[in-house]
């Protein structure tokens, strides 16, 4: 059957090979390769940074995808709870 959810880049581990390689696939297929360790690289909260990943790819750094406040240019406010 036809897939029609958006895609998305992934860095996702090839263990036949043993190295990170870049991949699109179906957003409906991420939850599968989430649980072995693959990185969601499609900005998700639009801040210009992705998470750390064996691809090398896009402006990394970025520990929470959610949150557009929390990245590695945010300004860190003291006592917050959150490291910006």
């Amino acid at each position: 059957s036809f897939d029609s959810a958006p895609k998305i880049p992934i860095c996702h581990y090839d263990a036949n090979f043993g190295k990170w390689e870049l991949i699109v696939v179906s957003e409906n297929a991420w939850p599968a390769h989430a649980t072995h360790g693959d990185v969601r690289l499609d900005d998700q909260d639009g801040d210009g940074f992705v998470p750390d990943n064996g691809c090398g790819y896009g402006m990394m750094g970025d520990c929470d995808d959610l949150n557009p406040g929390v990245n590695p240019a945010a300004m860190e406010i003291c006592d917050n709870g959150i490291d910006d």
